[in-house]
């Protein structure tokens, strides 16, 4: 590393792990291709990743410090909870998370100790999830059902109290014109501010309303019909910066309120920035794809019933520089599809390849195509390969992929 340079993340690693040990005792392995910091007595995990990026951020003479204020926070036991939820209440607040920080971890926790995480949730959109934290000047912890139950409290009861007390620390959101208003106010409950219902209904944005958190720190909320207000979401949504990678991601995927509720949404199919939002979410779904089939295979690595798991794949039209995805589906190869807008069709016994639309597929082959969404993000369970009148059906549809 150059004098002035950023420490690499072995090195902040190692940094963090004598801090903690010369504060408490208590000692940390470090593994690299998770970037976590594992508890040696296996009482405890520390993903480091958003630590690294808020330590490289700071001036060289504050990273001592801020090395310090990370150990005394991750060197000690857990804050007891009140043993009322009387008492515990008004601490009581909503935090979201990626829905693949718990399914992610708990795949990895079937391939060690098994254990999962008891964090109970509730699904915000396909992408995020919810749960309850007790937060004190001094620390902020999850709410567990265990400790829920010791309450006699159920997890709606208490998210009731956590949203309201979130209602009451909110001054005020900062509107951006007639159709874009957000929350940046870096107490780290931005995102959470999507559940403030009552309070968007007030902000004078009429009509449906289209919510973008692609961080922790930031929530914004726009008009569905206007068109500048949703280029200004793609523009967040799309800020993306191998160089620069952004601080505790969440979803660039947006979402719309109907009904009480927050749901998957994208701009309608005729829409000028429908294309834009549809390659972030190709973005999005790719990675998260990549990972769930590393952890799966390793998960089921000596079964010998387990289906194949195609690589989610992105390509690029020559014509036009169109960019799109596909996955390969081979004959004789029970598998598990990620939703992609082609498949290429691989039959072995004529050496051919069809591609066909993800759309056309299922319209050919309709209940063949089984939907599994007990993992997550969902894939397809396909075991019979297309016949052949199905196979001619198919490559009879004209699909230009050059």
């Amino acid at each position: 590393m150059l004098p002035f340079g950023k420490p690499s993340k072995t090195q902040f690693a190692t940094r963090l792990i004598r801090a903690i040990a010369e504060q408490t005792a208590i000692e940390f392995g470090y593994d690299s291709d998770e970037n976590e910091l594992r508890r040696l007595d296996g009482d405890g995990v520390i993903n480091i990743a958003n630590l690294y990026l808020e330590h490289c951020k700071l001036k060289k003479r504050e990273r001592a410090e801020h090395l310090q204020v990370i150990a005394g926070v991750f060197g000690q036991r857990p804050e007891a909870l009140p043993s009322e939820f009387s008492e515990a209440k008004r601490n009581l607040r909503p935090k979201i998370w990626t829905r693949a920080m718990f399914e992610f971890q708990n795949l990895k926790s079937q391939l060690t100790d098994g254990k999962s995480f008891d964090m109970p949730n509730v699904p915000l959109g396909s992408h995020l999830a919810v749960t309850l934290v007790y937060d004190t000047d001094h620390a902020m912890r999850s709410v567990s059902e265990e400790e829920l139950a010791h309450w006699d409290v159920s997890f709606d009861a208490a998210m009731q109290q956590a949203i309201a007390n979130l209602d009451q620390d909110t001054t005020t959101f900062a509107k951006l014109g007639d159709a874009l208003a957000s929350s940046m106010t870096g107490d780290a409950y931005d995102s959470s501010r999507i559940l403030l219902n009552d309070r968007l209904r007030k902000l004078g944005l009429e009509g449906d309303l289209i919510a973008l958190v692609p961080t922790r720190d930031s929530f914004l909320v726009a008009k569905a019909n206007d068109r500048q207000a949703l280029e200004m979401l793609y523009k967040v949504a799309n800020l993306t910066d191998e160089d620069e990678p952004v601080e505790r991601p969440l979803s660039p995927l947006p979402l719309a309120f109907r009904d009480g509720q927050w749901h998957d949404w994208q701009p309608p199919q005729n829409h000028a920035i429908r294309p834009l939002f549809e390659q972030v979410e190709r973005d999005f779904l790719g990675s998260l794809y990549n990972e769930q089939k590393e952890l799966l295979e390793a998960l089921w690595e000596n079964d010998p019933e387990a289906p194949f798991l195609p690589t989610y794949t992105g390509a690029q039209r020559a014509s036009d520089n169109e960019v799109f995805t596909y996955s390969v589906w081979s004959r004789g190869a029970k598998s598990l599809l990620p939703k992609t807008d082609v498949v290429m069709l691989f039959d072995s016994d004529q050496g051919v390849t069809i591609p066909t639309s993800w759309q056309q597929m299922l319209t050919v082959l309709g209940d063949a195509v089984v939907l599994d969404d007990s993992i997550y993000p969902s894939r397809y369970l396909v075991d019979q390969f297309p016949s052949e009148p199905q196979l001619i059906e198919l490559a009879n549809i004209d699909l230009d992929l050059d």
